[in-house]
């Protein structure tokens, strides 16, 4: 059975426990880890300009004003409705890709991946609760993720909030 419903959960129950204090695997250091976050930004960014010229267009407010429309007007709704597809859209990202292969298109490049403690794949919940990490990790400027460089399981604040582990491949 490969749904994706506790996934981990079923699979660890037939695995002996691990000492968490022992990590069985080479984890990620903090500049590759940092290169994937930035190449997983950039395809998120050109996402994100795709969808602001789609609502620009859709709302005629490319070259074409209409007369009592205020132009600022347009822009702040195209804005706005970009911010909050690119929230969903960040949401749906990351889940999917560390759910269903345990690596974003940046991790891809980087050759690192997600995994729980037994080196398996994480579920889609624990990846969506690892996304819910990367907001509490960014909210004191960054300081979650530059955890991840002194931490001695080079794990950040959202791996330790999911019990995810950023490995080499």
């Amino acid at each position: 059975p490969n749904s994706f419903h506790n996934r981990e959960d079923h699979q660890a129950e037939n695995l002996p426990p691990l000492d968490p204090e022992i990590v069985p695997f080479d984890p990620a250091g903090f500049l590759v880890r940092s290169l994937a976050y930035l190449i997983d930004r950039v395809v998120l960014s050109l996402l994100s300009l795709l969808f602001f010229t789609v609502a620009m267009l859709a709302l005629r407010t490319g070259f074409y004003i209409q007369v009592g429309i205020p132009a600022w007007g347009k822009l702040t709704t195209a804005l706005m409705l970009t911010y909050i597809a690119m929230t969903f859209m960040k949401i749906a990202y990351y889940t999917y890709f560390h759910g269903r292969t345990g690596q974003t298109v940046g991790k891809m490049v980087c050759g690192i991946k997600v995994v729980n403690i037994h080196k398996e794949i994480i579920s889609y919940r624990r990846a969506f609760l690892r996304w819910i990490g990367y907001l509490i990790s960014s909210l004191i400027l960054y300081m979650g993720f530059l955890w991840a460089a002194v931490d001695k399981k080079h794990q950040g604040w959202h791996d330790k909030i999911a019990g995810t582990y950023v490995i080499n491949i």
